[in-house]
C-alpha cells in the first residue's frame, strides 16, 4: 500500500501523511485429491490481501503495509469449469499456515471437497471472507465474475488502548486467475486486491481551546451529490485482476462509529480509528467529530487547498488529525411532550448558536420533516403535523407543533356470551310444551316458585327467563290478584279498584272507571267480557273468533327473534304447572324457538280485532284493532336472590326501605362494545444551520379507546302500560334495532318512534275529554302529546295508584314528598308481585330526601362510571342488605323532537337517569302539574319534576303487602 501527501483544510492548515494500500499474497493448496487444483500467488508490491493489517511500512519510491493471514480464515473459490467431488462449481478453502516477510503473507489452504480441474480454460474467482462464514455479512455472495457485499453505516471497532481495530469480516478482497490448461506446473497464482476503501484516522487534541469533552462519534461523509459509502454494492470481477464496483439497493453518503463513555482526545496520544467504505472513486470528504457537549467539528480533505479524491480500493492514512480552534457550533433543543391519538398541541424550544471562548452568537436555521429519522427531508410536514414556524434567528424560540386526530380502525367486540351461558344454564330445564304451556300468571317472582292452585295474579308485563311455552290469560293488566284480597267466588280476584277505583275527590282530578280500548269504563277484568258489554267488538266477531295475537315488536334484528308464535288460545289447556282455572281465553308464544337466538330483550305481544281484514291470514295493521298489549321481558336475571333493599338515609315521612329490583323494567346489558385501534405516527423535525443540524421526534403515541354501550330498556310515558322502544345504548342515542312481524312501523328515524301517528292514521289526543286514553291502549306503540300532557288536564293522579285519592299539593321548593301505598291498577306496567314505587321511594338520592344540586354524600358509593359496571355510566346506592348496592344507570329519556314535532328521540343517554314514581306532584295546584320523578344526573344527584309527557324509566319496587313474603328477610 503506498503512502501518499496531502492537507487537510483546517483553520490552521497541519500537514497529513496518506498511504494507499498495495498488497500480494501466495496462496498454496494442501491436494490429496486426484486433479486437484493448488494454488500461489506470486510475489511483488500489487494488491494482496491479509486479514490483519500489519502496522509494518517498506517499499522504495511507494511505500506499502501488509495485511497478514490469520489461521483459521476462511476464503471461497469459484469456478465455472472446475468443480467438486460433489459437483459443485465452489469450494471454501480454510488458511492452515502462513508466514510473512517485508511485503508479503504467504498462506497455506485446504478444503475437504476441493476443486477439481475442468476441461479447457479454467477461471478461478476467490473471495475472503467466504460468504456464509462465520462472522461474514449475510448479504455477502461470490459467482463467476460477481460480487455482491455490504459495507454497514454503523461499524463496530475494538478498542485496544488508544487503537480501535475494524471488523476484519468486512475487509473484502478478491482475485482472479485464468488458466488455459489444466496441465500447468504448479499451483494457480492467485493475487487478491483490496474491495474496500479504508480510512485511518490518528486524531490528536493541539488546540490552544481545546475540547475538554468526550468523543462520542467519528463519521465521514461525502458531501458530493449522490455520493454512497456505505450500504450495498455489486463488484464485477475481471481476468487480470481488476474490478469494478458499483452500489446496489439502499445505501448512505457516511459511514460512523460509536465510541466508548470516557474517550478523549490527547496532545501526546493520537486516537487511531480504522473505518471501512465502498470500493468506489470518493470526493468531498469531510471528518465529523461529535462530542458529548454538542460540539460538532468538520474537518474537510482537502491537498493545496482543494478537496481530495480518493479512488477506490485504497488504504488512506490521516496523520495528526488535530481539532482545532474555532467557533463551535450549537444547537440546543428541547424535548416535546408525546401527544395522544386525539391529537393536539406539543411545543419544544429551539435556540441556534456558536461559540468561541466566551464569545456567543446566534446562528440562523431552517426546519425540514420526514416521517423517517434517515430522511428524506423535505420543507412540508407529514400529513396531519404543523410546525408553527419553519425559521429562525438563532435566538430562544418556543416553536409549537399542532397535530391532528388519528384515523382508527374498529373492532366490534361482542358481549352477549355469558347471556348465551345464563340463558343455555336456565334452558336446561325448559318451561313448558306447546301442549301444556308454562302460565306465568301463576309464576311468582320473589319466590320463584308456582303460585297455589287457582290463585293467578295478571299483569301487564310477564317475565320470561328460558326456553320454553308460555301462556297468560286476557285479563286486563292487573285486575286480577287473588294474593291481594282473595274472593275466589267472584273469579274477579277481589281486586276490582285495579279496574273501578273509587275516587274521593271530583272526577277532573280522578278516573273512575279505568278505560278500555275504546276509551270508555272497563266493567270487566276479562278483556273480551268488557269490549263485548260495551259493544266495542260485536257478538259475531267474537262468535267466529275474528282476533287475533301478534308481536308488535320485539327489540332484536330480523331473523334474531326470541318471541315467536303467537297464538290466542279459546279453549286453555292444562298448564305445565299449577292450574289458574281463569275462564277465559289465553295467549300462548314461545320463547327461543331458536336457541342460537338466547338473549335478554322485549317484546309487546297485542290482542287484536281483526274483523274488517279482507284475509284474517295477512292482516295490515290498518285493519286491525288493537284490544290489549301486554310487555314480554326476556332477562336471564334471578330475582329473587337479586332483590336488593334499598336504604333511605333521611326521610321526613314513613317507610324507611323498599324492595327494589336489580334493575330497570325491560333492563338488556350491552351487547357489544366498540374498540378503536389507533396507530401511532412520529413527525421528525431537523432543525439545520450552516454547520450541523438536530434532529428530534414529535411522537404521537398510539392507543385504544373502548366506547362503551350503557344498557338498554324501555321508557314509559307517565300513566301508560307498555313500553316505547328502547334506545341502543350509545353515544348517537339511536333506536335498538327492532322487528314487527306483523307490519308495525315503530321508528320514524333511526333515532326517534311515531309521534301521535300510527303508521296509517293521524292521532290528535283531544284536549276537552278522556278519548286519549282509548288512544293510549289502541295504540301502545305511538309516543302521545298534546301541550304538556297526552291526557286532559291534571287527570292522572290515581293511574298508577288505584287507591290514591289525594293529590299533593305543595310549592315547588318545599316538596312534601308522601308515602302512600300504591295498589296496582290496570295501567301498572310492572310485572306480577311488583308495582310503581311510592312517591318516598328514591329520597335515598339526597342526603335530606329534598331536592339537591350535591354531589357527593355518606349513601353514595362508587362514582359516576363504576368499576363495578365497566362501560355503563352511573351510580351506586348502599343498600342496608347487600354492601355492593344498587345502580341506577344514565339512560336518559324520550322527548318529543321540536324540531319536527313528528318524532320521539333520546335525550340524554349517558348523562342522567330519570325514574317515575307512582303518584302526580301538583306544584300549587296550577292547571299544568307535573308528575315526580327522581334523577341522578352527571353534574350531581338530586330530585327534580318532569312533566308526565315524557319518557322515563320505570324501576319496580316488591308490593307492599308481599314485602313479609321477600326471601332475603328484614
Amino acid at each position: 500500500m503506498k503512502r501518499v501527501h496531502c492537507h487537510i483544510l483546517l483553520p490552521v492548515p497541519i500537514a497529513a501523511l496518506l498511504l494507499v494500500l498495495s498488497c500480494d499474497r501466495m496462496v498454496e493448496q494442501d491436494a490429496p485429491v486426484a486433479r486437484a487444483v493448488t494454488f500461489s500467488a506470486s510475489t511483488g508490491y500489487e494488491p494482496e490481501t491479509r486479514t490483519a493489517f500489519s502496522g509494518e511500512v517498506s517499499g522504495d519510491s511507494r511505500t506499502f503495509e501488509r495485511i497478514d493471514w490469520v489461521n483459521g480464515d476462511c476464503i471461497s473459490i469459484c469456478s465455472a469449469e472446475a468443480e467438486t467431488a460433489a459437483g459443485a462449481h465452489a469450494a471454501d478453502y480454510a488458511v492452515t499456515a502462513s508466514s510473512a516477510d517485508g511485503v508479503r503473507s504467504l498462506a497455506a489452504v485446504r478444503s475437504s471437497d476441493p476443486l477439481l480441474w475442468g476441461e479447457g480454460t479454467n477461471t478461478f474467482y476467490a473471495l475472503y471472507p467466504a460468504p456464509g462464514s462465520e462472522g461474514a455479512d449475510p448479504a455477502l455472495a461470490l459467482s463467476p465474475g460477481t460480487v455482491s457485499a455490504v459495507i454497514p453505516a454503523t461499524q463496530s471497532l475494538t478498542a485496544s488502548g488508544s487503537v480501535f481495530k475494524p471488523d476484519m469480516h468486512y475487509a473484502y478482497m478478491a482475485a482472479v486467475a485464468k488458466v488455459d490448461s489444466p496441465d500447468v506446473p504448479g499451483p494457480v497464482s492467485l493475487v487478491f486486491k483490496p474491495m474496500v476503501t479504508t480510512y485511518e484516522l490518528n486524531l490528536l487534541n493541539f488546540a490552544t481551546d481545546p475540547v475538554e469533552s468526550d468523543l462520542t462519534v467519528v463519521r465521514l461523509r461525502s458531501t458530493a451529490d449522490g455520493a454512497r459509502l456505505s450500504g450495498g454494492f455489486t463488484a464485477s470481477l475481471n481476468a487480470d485482476g481488476s474490478y469494478a464496483a458499483a452500489p446496489a439497493g439502499e445505501g448512505t453518503d457516511a459511514v460512523s462509529a460509536t465510541l466508548p463513555a470516557g474517550t478523549r482526545l490527547s496532545d501526546s496520544n493520537a486516537l487511531q480509528i480504522t473505518l471501512f467504505t465502498l470500493p468506489v472513486d470518493q470526493a468531498g470528504i469531510q471528518i465529523e467529530l461529535e462530542f458529548a457537549s454538542g460540539l460538532v467539528r468538520r474537518l474537510p480533505l482537502a491537498d493545496g487547498g482543494a478537496p481530495i479524491t480518493v479512488p477506490a480500493g485504497e488504504k488512506i492514512y490521516l496523520d495528526n488529525v488535530t481539532v482545532p480552534d474555532g467557533w463551535a457550533y450549537h444547537i440546543e433543543v428541547s424535548t416535546p411532550a408525546a401527544l395522544t391519538y386525539a391529537g393536539g398541541t406539543t411545543s419544544f424550544t429551539v435556540r441556534s448558536y456558536r461559540s468561541k471562548k466566551s464569545v456567543t452568537e446566534n446562528v440562523p436555521w431552517t426546519a425540514s420533516f420526514s416521517a423517517s429519522p434517515d430522511g428524506p427531508f423535505s420543507e412540508t410536514p407529514p400529513e396531519g403535523f404543523t410546525l408553527s414556524s419553519v425559521s429562525g434567528d438563532g435566538s430562544p424560540i418556543s416553536l409549537n407543533v399542532t397535530c391532528s386526530a388519528q384515523d382508527y380502525t374498529s373492532a366490534r367486540i361482542d358481549l352477549t356470551g355469558p347471556q348465551h351461558a345464563r340463558f343455555a344454564a336456565n334452558s336446561a330445564s325448559p318451561r313448558g310444551t306447546q301442549e301444556h304451556p308454562f302460565d306465568l300468571s301463576m309464576h311468582s317472582l320473589i319466590t320463584a316458585s308456582s303460585r297455589a292452585a287457582g290463585q293467578p295474579v295478571t299483569a301487564n308485563c310477564y317475565v320470561v327467563d328460558r326456553a320454553g311455552w308460555y301462556m297468560f290469560p286476557l285479563v286486563y293488566g292487573n285486575a286480577i290478584d287473588f294474593n291481594l284480597v282473595a274472593d275466589a267466588s267472584s273469579n274477579q280476584g277481589g281486586n276490582q279498584n285495579a279496574y273501578m277505583p273509587q275516587s274521593e275527590e271530583d272526577s277532573y282530578a280522578f278516573m273512575t272507571p279505568f278505560q278500555n280500548a275504546a276509551g270508555v269504563g272497563m266493567v270487566s277484568p276479562y278483556i273480551l267480557d268488557d269490549v263485548a258489554a260495551c259493544g266495542f267488538v260485536d257478538a259475531a266477531t267474537l262468535a267466529a273468533h275474528d282476533l287475533d295475537a301478534v308481536i308488535v315488536w320485539q327489540d332484536v334484528e330480523a331473523g334474531k327473534e326470541i318471541v315467536t308464535h303467537p297464538e290466542i288460545l279459546w279453549v286453555k289447556p292444562d298448564a305445565s304447572n299449577a292450574d289458574s282455572g281463569l275462564p277465559c281465553p289465553y295467549i300462548r308464544f314461545q320463547a327461543f324457538e331458536n336457541t342460537a337466538n338466547f338473549a335478554q330483550g322485549n317484546a309487546l305481544i297485542a290482542l287484536r280485532d281483526i274483523s274488517a281484514a279482507a284475509d284474517k291470514s295477512n292482516v295490515r295493521p290498518n285493519e286491525a284493532t288493537i284490544l290489549w298489549s301486554w310487555h314480554i321481558w326476556l332477562t336471564d336475571t334471578a330475582f329473587p336472590g337479586d332483590l336488593k333493599k334499598t336504604a333511605v338515609k333521611v326521610s321526613s315521612f314513613g317507610k324507611t326501605y323498599n324492595w327494589m329490583m336489580p334493575s330497570d323494567l325491560g333492563y338488556c346489558e350491552p351487547d357489544y362494545r366498540t374498540e378503536n385501534s389507533y396507530e401511532g405516527r412520529t413527525c421528525y423535525v431537523r432543525i439545520s444551520h450552516s454547520e450541523g443540524s438536530y434532529v428530534l421526534p414529535v411522537v404521537q403515541n398510539p392507543g385504544t379507546t373502548i366506547v362503551t354501550k350503557a344498557g338498554s330498556h324501555p321508557s314509559y310515558q307517565f300513566g301508560r302500560k307498555d313500553p316505547l322502544l328502547p334506545c341502543d345504548g350509545t353515544d348517537e342515542m339511536y333506536n335498538k334495532h327492532y322487528v314487527s312481524g306483523a307490519g308495525y312501523e315503530i321508528a320514524c328515524s333511526s333515532k326517534g318512534i311515531l309521534v301521535n301517528h300510527s303508521g296509517f292514521d293521524v292521532l290528535v289526543p283531544s284536549s276537552t275529554d278522556n278519548s286519549n286514553v282509548g288512544l293510549a291502549n289502541r295504540y301502545p306503540y305511538v309516543y302521545l302529546w298534546y301541550g304538556a300532557s297526552w291526557v286532559k288536564g291534571k287527570r292522572c293522579h290515581n293511574f298508577w295508584n288505584a287507591t290514591n285519592t289525594t293529590a299533593t299539593y305543595a310549592i315547588q321548593n318545599v316538596r312534601a314528598y308522601t308515602d302512600v301505598r300504591v295498589v296496582k291498577c290496570v295501567y301498572d306496567p310492572c310485572p306480577p308481585d311488583f308495582s310503581m314505587p311510592h312517591q318516598n321511594a328514591f329520597t335515598f338520592f339526597t342526603d335530606n330526601g329534598h331536592s339537591s344540586n350535591h354531589t357527593s354524600y355518606d349513601n353514595i358509593e362508587g362514582t359516576l362510571d363504576p368499576a363495578e359496571t365497566p362501560g355503563v355510566d352511573g351510580i351506586w346506592f348502599k343498600c342496608l342488605n347487600d354492601d355492593t348496592g344498587i345502580f341506577f344507570p344514565f339512560s336518559g329519556g324520550r322527548f318529543l323532537d321540536e324540531e319536527s314535532n313528528t318524532e320521539a328521540v333520546f335525550i340524554n343517554v349517558k348523562r342522567e337517569g330519570s325514574y317515575w314514581v307512582a303518584s302526580q306532584y301538583d306544584a300549587g295546584g296550577g292547571a299544568n302539574g307535573s308528575n315526580l320523578t327522581y334523577a341522578c344526573h352527571t353534574n350531581g344527584r338530586l330530585l327534580t319534576l318532569n312533566s308526565w309527557r315524557y319518557g322515563l324509566t320505570v324501576r319496580p319496587v316488591v308490593e307492599e303487602h308481599l314485602i313479609a313474603s321477600v326471601p332475603l328477610g328484614d
